[in-house]
């Protein structure tokens, strides 16, 4: 049984769940997710904050309220060498071997801002 997710998560799980196609079960950390041109996208379920995982990335500042998440455990940018978490590492499009971002949105039109941008690429 998945981990419940946040009330943050949850509400970005829902903006998802409209937008894109669901891939596989979500599992207790990350649900999947792409866009129509096949772009994946990966939810982190159990934080406070809005956090996905993406296989492109605009840079800082071109969407408002969408930046790379960085600290300590999480560079943002993963080159395809860098090393991530379990749950990530084994997706085909975002783990091991492929180039991936983690982007924080500040609220839920930052998600949707972001969605609108990604559904591009």
């Amino acid at each position: 049984m998945p981990k419940s997710a946040t009330a943050i998560a949850s509400r970005v799980e829902a903006i998802l769940r409209a937008r894109l196609r669901q891939v596989g079960e979500e599992i207790q950390y990350t649900s999947k997710f792409d866009t129509a041109r096949g772009r994946r996208v990966m939810l982190k379920r159990a934080v406070n904050f809005r956090g996905l995982y993406s296989e492109r990335f605009p840079g800082d500042g071109v969407i408002p309220g969408v930046k790379l998440r960085v600290h300590a455990k999480t560079p943002g940018h993963y080159l395809p060498s860098d090393p991530r978490a379990a749950s990530i590492a084994s997706d085909p499009k975002l783990g091991m071997g492929c180039e991936a971002f983690y982007v924080e949105c500040e609220d839920d039109s930052a998600v949707e801002r972001f969605i609108d941008w990604y559904e591009t690429q």
